[in-house]
């Protein structure tokens, strides 16, 4: 019965990890923290593991603790290792008994197992299944602390519990590797599907939804203001009709990239389907709009670009609006789009900015 219950621990374990993991994934997903969440994730299975453990003795006790350990190790790097074992180091000294010193050594051994078993031996394996089964035998030796205890104590128990945590880390590494990378690869496609949502696919820049998505986590300061600068290529068709759609879309991909590198830090740019671009400025005075607008404008109007063995000429028309008020995203486009019309009306290659009566006496440029 004592066996069945060691065999058994890993495997319940891994129902909780798994409901928590989804937690994780989807909190810290993208987080420089995640590891460390990880981490405290594994910490946590080994407090509940090593505060309902098999008792072999008085003051000594048994459970996961190696292979839960060796996975957050390898399967979500050196920091949850690390995390994790300095969660199970207290727990086993708050636990204390006569076994305090074998399961502490225990724990460390387990740690620095698998990180020689991620140097040295992953590499060989081809297979995952096969890698996971051999890092739960990697990490089997860790149970040698128990030789901390009296030695006639652990020579008794050594045969007893050997094989079957032998079996319990090999069928605990298998399953957790298998639902770590069935997590993973599902949470991987979740943030695909969710870029792919807000990410024009051509230039990588937002679409209108990841603007908005963007626009809505910002708050411009109403003590300097903002501004929506609102731009497209001009003759853009020509150069479709020209040279072709691939090197149309090319074009757009170089000034996306000339423009991006030009922007100021806080400053969000779109592309809003066509050769329609946007930059949403959400902390920008009235003296500096114009010297900004003008510096993007000469960043394609100045220089030709440069696409395979062609040397494209082309110029972009923009249009500008600035205001101390809080006027919707939509508004912002609606009026910086007018002003882009009134460029193309003047001559195209041109700026037009104007300026929110409400907030400066200034109403055009």
């Amino acid at each position: 019965m004592a066996q069945l219950q060691l065999l058994l621990s890993p495997i319940l374990a891994v129902f909780g990890i798994a409901f928590v993991f989804n937690l994780v994934l989807h909190g810290y997903g993208r987080s420089r923290y995640r590891d460390v969440a990880f981490g405290g994730m594994f910490g946590m299975a080994l407090v509940i593991g090593m505060t309902n453990p098999l008792y072999l003795d008085e003051g000594l006790i048994f459970d996961p603790r190696s292979v839960l350990i060796a996975t957050a190790t390898v399967f979500a790097g050196p920091v949850a290792g690390v995390t994790a074992l300095g969660i199970g180091l207290v727990c086993r000294v708050i636990i204390g008994g006569a076994g305090v010193y074998a399961g502490l050594a225990g724990l460390v051994a387990a740690y620095l197992l698998a990180l020689a078993y991620m140097r040295w031996l992953r590499p060989r394996f081809q297979s995952t299944m096969v890698a996971d089964a051999a890092l739960g035998l990697a990490v089997t030796p860790a149970l040698l602390a128990i030789f901390l205890l009296p030695f006639d104590v652990a020579l008794d128990l050594l045969p007893v519990v050997a094989p079957v945590l032998t079996i319990s880390n090999v069928v605990g590494a298998v399953v957790l590797g298998l639902l770590f990378r069935r997590e993973i690869a599902l949470q991987d496609h979740r943030l695909e599907l969710e870029t792919h949502a807000i990410r024009d696919p051509l230039t990588n820049l937002l679409n209108r939804r990841g603007l908005q998505a963007q626009a809505d986590r910002r708050r411009f300061n109403p003590r300097v203001g903002q501004a929506m600068l609102y731009f497209d290529v001009d003759n853009f068709k020509q150069i479709n009709d020209s040279h072709g759609h691939d090197i149309g879309d090319t074009v757009l991909e170089v000034i996306a990239k000339r423009i991006t590198e030009s922007l100021r830090p806080g400053a969000i740019f779109a592309r809003h389907g066509g050769d329609e671009f946007s930059v949403y400025l959400t902390e920008v005075t009235e003296g500096d709009l114009g010297g900004i607008a003008e510096r993007l404008c000469l960043q394609v109007n100045q220089r030709p670009l440069s696409i395979a063995d062609l040397q494209v000429r082309t110029s972009i028309s923009m249009g500008g609006f600035w205001s101390k008020e809080c006027y919707s995203l939509d508004e912002l486009i609606r009026r910086a789009d007018a002003q882009l019309l009134m460029a193309k009306r003047a001559g195209k290659n041109c700026l037009h900015l104007a300026y929110d009566p409400k907030s400066t006496l200034v109403s055009a440029a």
